[in-house]
């Protein structure tokens, strides 16, 4: 079970005809129940009701259905741990270990390209 306290990025020593480079390794982690998923800084929601989208440096993603309802529930407050609850409660038919599987890499992903944070 992987650790809340994992570095986001650590520096990793590359050696290319006797120069030493530094290049920073990302450490990515999949959330786990007491995590607080948020937009990671530089994220902002923006767009209309009907159009939202995730502003960020690079780009913007507009998000629909699932996605989006688990995205706005990236607030900071909840964990993931009351996000999965609440999806499990509104989606009955579906297997809770699926939603949580299909939520943890989606927000995986997210925290990858640093449009979220745990």
């Amino acid at each position: 079970m992987p650790s809340e306290a994992v570095p986001l990025a650590k520096p990793m020593a590359m050696r290319s005809r006797g120069i030493c480079f530094l290049r920073w390794v990302t450490d990515m982690t999949l959330p786990i129940d007491t995590s607080q998923p948020k937009l990671a800084t530089g994220c902002r929601w923006g767009g209309t009701e009907e159009n939202r989208m995730i502003l960020f440096p690079e780009g913007a993603i507009k998000l629909q259905g699932p996605g989006r309802q688990v995205l706005e529930q990236c607030d900071g407050n909840r964990t993931f741990g009351e996000i999965i609850g609440e999806l499990q409660k509104q989606f009955t038919t579906t297997d809770p270990e699926k939603i949580r599987g299909d939520i943890s890499q989606f927000l995986e992903q997210l925290q990858r390209k640093r449009i979220v944070d745990y």
